[in-house]
């Protein structure tokens, strides 16, 4: 192991131990409660935000709690920030809510340890995206980190990537959005969790109401649309097998075919907001086939390709859902409608939950499968229809509006 290796390990070794401690004063001590709980949410990934906004706005209404959103912008690594733009505050603010910026007029960052938070609700469990003092190893130091993941994951190697050392080692709380996650969380850090310095529970997904509760909010991405027959496609962004594998680079030529050909669909595509830099950077695609995809894309009259940063609207318009390995599968899962699980590129092990909530899914080998799926709901053969409302209650419950309520109570216990 280099120098540097070791340094970064014993360094890492302290401010765990500093959180620990911490972390110990707090359970057995106390820390002064003060009248009201204070939690921030720090927000940065705009698609994440379905995940904790029902939590945010039962935390507000309730006069328990202060409750803030502290917008960081969604790319930290310009060579400087000095007077440049927050894109993530102006996109809340944009909304009407009463969001703070993160970046300081003087390129500087606001000072979250001197806002005093009991709980920080981060959007991501990678502290790489987050300035250095937004960190959750210095933001343990004063105050219980949270998470609630930004995604579900599918198989075990899934696991290993954000249930990492790094940000888990200072975390308090993990509301696990399965049963499967909390399991694997808590055997992965059970010496934390034997100390009482980490609590991992599961009492539903919050992301799951949020997209019942945005059911008559308006057409999403499909505003374009003049068909009443609709396919949403989410491609992968990586063609890593060990990250599940993307279909795109197979499927994005037969699919603008398929939509040129069928001009009585509309046709919206999503693929991940990281796929076409990887596949750039991976030497996959060429600046030149990106553009001239994009450009067919824009051609086609009932083609769009969707860059909004929400998406829970465009689901409830949408009348089937064709996917890579993604979160976005469970949460328009919960919709009821068809979705076809393109698996020509799976080659790992899904986990429990994914494999009982593919039994009412289409599952698609190539892309002949998923055409003929298409046809075959269009025509109205959706033989899964009463498997997946059936799934819908097993996966999800049936008291959906309690979720960030048991959350809340969870968080008051906590500080009592």
């Amino acid at each position: 192991m280099r120098y540097e290796e070791i340094r970064n390990h014993i360094i890492g070794s302290i401010l765990e131990i500093e959180a620990g401690l911490y972390k110990l004063k707090q359970k057995f001590f106390g820390g002064g409660r003060k009248e009201k709980i204070k939690v921030v949410f720090l927000c940065q990934y705009v698609p994440a935000w379905n995940k904790t906004r029902q939590l945010y706005e039962t935390l507000k209404n309730d006069l328990r709690f202060e409750v803030m959103m502290l917008c960081v912008p969604s790319d930290i690594a310009k060579e400087t920030l000095h007077g440049q733009e927050n894109d993530t505050w102006e996109y809340f603010t944009s909304l009407g809510y009463d969001a703070q910026n993160a970046l300081l007029e003087d390129g500087t960052w606001m000072d979250l340890k001197g806002l005093v938070p009991d709980y920080v609700f981060y959007p991501r469990p990678y502290d790489a995206y987050m300035p250095r003092q937004y960190h959750s190893r210095f933001v343990a130091r004063y105050a219980k980190v949270c998470i609630l993941m930004y995604g579900m994951c599918f198989t075990e190697e899934d696991t290993k990537v954000v249930l990492t050392r790094d940000f888990f080692r200072n975390a308090y709380y993990y509301f696990a959005e399965t049963e499967c996650m909390r399991d694997i969380c808590i055997h992965r850090f059970k010496f934390t969790h034997l100390l009482g310095l980490r609590k991992t529970i599961f009492l539903g997904m919050p992301a799951m109401l949020d997209i019942l509760m945005s059911k008559d909010q308006g057409l999403g991405s499909w505003a374009f649309s003049k068909n009443d027959f609709r396919i949403m496609w989410t491609p992968r962004w990586t063609s890593d097998l060990k990250l599940g594998g993307t279909n795109f680079l197979d499927f994005y030529q037969p699919f603008l075919e398929y939509a040129e050909n069928n001009q009585d669909m509309d046709f919206l595509f999503r693929p991940h907001p990281m796929a076409f830099d990887n596949f750039l950077k991976k030497g996959e695609m060429t600046e030149g086939e990106i553009a001239d995809f994009k450009k067919n894309c824009h051609q086609l009259p009932n083609v769009q390709l969707d860059m909004a940063q929400e998406y829970t609207k465009t689901f409830w318009q949408t009348d089937v859902l064709v996917s890579d390995m993604s979160g976005i599968m469970p949460e328009f899962f919960i919709t009821g409608k068809p979705v076809i699980f393109c698996v020509s590129n799976l080659v790992l092990e899904l986990n429990a939950f994914i494999k009982k909530m593919c039994e009412g899914c289409y599952i698609a080998k190539n892309i002949g499968e998923v055409f003929s799926y298409i046809e075959n709901i269009k025509n109205g053969k959706d033989v899964l229809a009463e498997k997946r409302k059936e799934l819908c209650k097993e996966l999800f419950g049936e008291d959906l509006e309690q979720i960030p309520v048991r959350i809340m109570e969870e968080i008051v216990n906590d500080c009592k």
